[in-house]
């Protein structure tokens, strides 16, 4: 269609592991996809063993979404074993926007410097 311009789609970045496989971003993603109980949620890899998890709960962050996030971990960890280090979630009432206005729900700075 040559009278579009600047139309991006949605990005999702990869992630690098420890022992150089690329994980597409939507591995990530699936774990909040359907679930009503976040707002929203950030994958953040910020060197190639380390990933920040951000969430936006949907009302009070109960023992049951607590246990939820507990399972994210753990099966990323079953998947991947030892290549990762997880912190645990942070809650954030708000998760910042991109300077284009965009929410990823994954980015990875490791890909910048591969």
């Amino acid at each position: 269609l040559p009278m579009m311009t600047g139309c991006r789609g949605r990005i999702a970045n990869n992630f690098v592991t420890a022992d150089g496989r690329l994980i597409n971003g939507g591995y990530f993603s699936r774990f909040f996809f359907q679930q009503e109980a976040f707002r929203a949620f950030q994958f953040h890899q910020t060197s190639v063993r380390h990933i920040d998890i951000y969430v936006t709960p949907n009302g009070a962050l109960s023992a049951e979404k607590r246990r939820y996030l507990e399972r994210i971990l753990h099966s990323i960890h079953e998947d991947y074993p030892n290549q990762f280090e997880l912190a645990a979630c942070t809650w954030l009432d708000d998760i910042p926007r991109r300077k284009s206005g965009k929410h990823l729900f994954t980015i990875s700075d490791v890909l910048l410097n591969v």
